[in-house]
C-alpha cells in the first residue's frame, strides 16, 4: 500500500485550527504556572525562618519563571504563524484570538474535569462559538459561530 499524496484542501483537519489549540494550551499552561508561582511565594512566607527551605523554593521559583518565559515566546511564535499564514489577517484581533483560544481550551479542560456535566458543556459550546466568531473576523470571513465551518473556511483560504 502506498501513501496517497494530499493537498492542504484534502486534509481532514487544518493545521491552523490545531495551531489555535496549541496557542490555547500554551496559555493554559501559563495560567497553571502563574498559580504555582503564587503558591511558591506563599511557601516562602510560610518558611521565612528556614534558609535551606527558602533556597529550595527560590530555585523552583526561578525554574517556573524560566518556563513561563519560554512559554510566552512559544505562544507568540505560534500565534504569529497563524496570522502570517492567513492572507489579509487583521492583527487588531490578535489578543482576542489568543484569549478566545485560551477560553476554549480551559472550557474543554473544565468540561472533562467535571465529568462532562451539562453546565460545563454549555460553557464549552459558548467558548467554541466565541472562538469561531473572533477568528472569522480576524481572518476576513463573515462572522460564523461554528468551529467546523471556521476550519473548513481556513482550509480554503490558506
Amino acid at each position: 500500500m502506498t501513501k496517497k499524496d494530499t493537498t492542504p484542501s484534502e486534509v481532514k483537519r487544518g493545521w491552523i485550527f490545531d495551531q489555535l489549540m496549541l496557542v490555547g494550551q500554551i496559555e493554559a499552561g501559563m495560567c497553571h504556572n502563574d498559580e504555582e508561582i503564587s503558591n511558591l511565594y506563599a511557601d516562602m512566607d510560610n518558611n521565612a525562618d528556614n534558609p535551606d527551605e527558602i533556597q529550595k523554593i527560590a530555585d523552583k521559583l526561578n525554574t517556573n519563571i524560566e518556563l513561563i518565559n519560554e512559554d510566552y515566546l512559544d505562544r507568540v511564535d505560534a500565534l504569529n504563524q497563524v496570522f502570517d499564514a492567513v492572507e489579509g489577517s487583521d492583527r487588531h484581533y490578535y489578543c482576542q484570538v489568543k484569549h478566545r483560544a485560551t477560553r476554549f481550551v480551559l472550557a474543554a479542560e473544565n468540561y472533562h474535569a467535571r465529568g462532562c456535566s451539562p453546565e460545563a458543556e454549555r460553557n464549552l459550546v459558548a467558548a467554541g462559538k466565541a472562538l469561531a466568531t473572533t477568528c472569522s473576523l480576524a481572518f476576513g470571513f463573515e462572522p460564523m459561530q461554528c468551529l467546523r465551518c471556521l476550519d473548513e473556511a481556513l482550509k480554503g483560504k490558506k
